[in-house]
C-alpha cells in the first residue's frame, strides 16, 4: 500500500478527527497536489473569515478537482460541498443501480448530510 492510500484510509477510518486530514494536507502540499491547498484553505476558513482571495482560490480548486476528489461518488452525487478537503454534503440521485455500485465506497464515511 502506498502512503497516499494509507493516509486516505486513516481519514476514512476516523472521519471526524482533524489530525489525519492535516497530515494528509501537509503530505499533499509537499507533493505539489492542489488538494493539500484546498484542505489548508478550508481549515483556515474554519478558524477565521477568509479574505476574498482565499475564498476565490478555494472555489477554483473545487471547480478543477472536485470530480476527482469525490473518489468515485461523482456518479451518484450532485450539489456537493466539501469540508476539510472531503465530501461533507450532497444530493444523491435515486438511481438504485448506481447507488448499489458505490455502497461499499469508503468515501461515504466523510459525508455528514445527504439528501436523496
Amino acid at each position: 500500500m502506498d502512503l497516499r492510500t494509507a493516509l486516505i484510509e486513516a481519514i476514512y477510518a476516523h472521519p471526524a478527527e482533524d489530525p489525519p486530514r492535516l497530515v494528509f494536507a501537509d503530505w499533499l502540499l509537499e507533493q505539489g497536489d492542489p488538494r493539500g491547498e484546498l484542505i489548508a484553505l478550508q481549515y483556515a476558513r474554519r478558524a477565521a473569515r477568509p479574505p476574498i482571495a482565499a475564498s476565490r482560490r478555494e472555489a477554483e480548486l473545487l471547480e478543477d478537482g472536485q470530480r476527482t476528489w469525490l473518489e468515485g461518488l461523482d456518479a451518484v452525487c450532485d450539489g456537493v460541498q466539501f469540508e476539510r478537503g472531503f465530501l461533507a454534503r450532497g444530493v444523491v440521485r435515486a438511481d438504485s443501480a448506481a447507488l448499489l455500485g458505490t455502497a461499499s465506497n469508503p468515501a461515504w464515511s466523510t459525508v455528514e448530510t445527504l439528501v436523496v
